[in-house]
């Protein structure tokens, strides 16, 4: 009985005991956290394995929309990881945010693959098969983007 109430006694001191390494007030954040940076590297790092293939089109008008998406592609992750940074987004939501996205860039990459088999062989315009392919992928990437947008309208603040 008496090694019993030691045990808890010594369970007791180790976790009461205040110690610096895992202090975490206002001035000083945790050590591990701020040396691996986890609070912004996971979600950074997930933002950043699904990424826009490269194409190239004949077509002028395809080409100038890829341009102006790769652009606008690379606005939207630096946006997410700032509103990220900034805690405008609870982490549920931001999460969800990355997921959403990353699917749209999946089904967007989809898409453009489609197009530019279409582009580099005008015959295949007509292949059934591929025109469900597009339209599936259009209408996916589409759905995906419309959930980022409403995750983006629910603001913390």
């Amino acid at each position: 009985m008496k090694k019993i109430i030691l045990v808890i006694i010594a369970i007791f001191s180790l976790f009461s005991i205040e110690n610096n390494v895992f202090a975490n007030n206002t001035y000083q954040k945790w050590l591990i956290e701020n040396l691996l940076n986890l609070e912004y590297w996971p979600l950074t790092y997930e933002l950043t394995l699904e990424k826009l293939d490269r194409y190239s089109f004949k077509d002028p008008s395809l080409k100038r929309i890829y341009a102006d998406l790769v652009k606008y592609d690379s606005l939207t992750r630096t946006a997410i990881i700032d509103a990220h940074k900034d805690w405008v987004y609870d982490y549920y939501t931001t999460n969800g945010i990355v997921k959403n996205y990353s699917n749209f860039v999946y089904y967007t990459n989809s898409f453009f693959y489609y197009l530019s088999l279409i582009d580099k062989n005008k015959t295949l315009e007509n292949n059934h098969e591929i025109q469900d392919a597009v339209l599936s992928n259009y209408k996916s990437s589409q759905s995906y983007y419309k959930k980022v947008q409403s995750l983006i309208s629910k603001k913390d603040r």
